[in-house]
């Protein structure tokens, strides 16, 4: 568009890890304020806590990886580095959750991020570094909205008093 700024995907990578860090704050403080401590929450909601917070700190950290791996690495691949270590972290994420499934739970949320995780490493291993990059940043995105809703769930159902 012309006149608009656009956008630098470091811009977009530290926005993300701010973003990130504030969902994984504002929901400590809710746990900490919340009428029950912890030990008296199901297990269904202990185990939202922890994809809340295991998302908000993946997001956190692949929002600082290519910061930190700019400086290691010189490559025009450097987007499909970045995005195969990415896609190799959520794959081992995901899996914990494909691999011991909680009954009465669907097995569908983590088979979305199961799938692309694979995608993610087929781009960085097959795609553009253009390609890539988008990819990585449209995954770091899906984490944070995953994280968004983690603390959506975690604020309605704390405040409704649900067991």
């Amino acid at each position: 568009m012309a006149g608009v700024d656009q956008l630098q995907s470091n811009d977009i990578l530290v926005l993300v890890a701010e973003l990130a860090v504030a969902v994984a704050g504002f929901s400590s403080v809710v746990v900490a304020l919340g009428p029950r401590p912890v030990s008296d929450w199901s297990r269904g909601e202990r185990r939202n806590l922890r994809i809340l917070l295991q998302v908000s700190a993946l997001a956190i950290l692949f929002s600082l990886f290519p910061l930190i791996l700019d400086r290691a690495i010189d490559t025009s691949a450097f987007w499909n580095v970045a995005l195969a270590v990415y896609g190799i972290a959520h794959v081992v994420d995901t899996s914990t959750f494909l691999l011991r499934p909680v009954a009465g739970e669907s097995q569908i949320p983590p088979s979305i991020g199961f799938t692309l995780a694979i995608f993610s490493i087929g781009v960085a291993v097959f795609g553009s570094a253009t390609f890539a990059e988008v990819t990585y940043l449209c995954v770091l995105v899906w984490h944070l909205a995953i994280a968004g809703m983690g603390f959506a769930f975690l604020v309605f159902r704390r405040g409704s008093g649900a067991t």
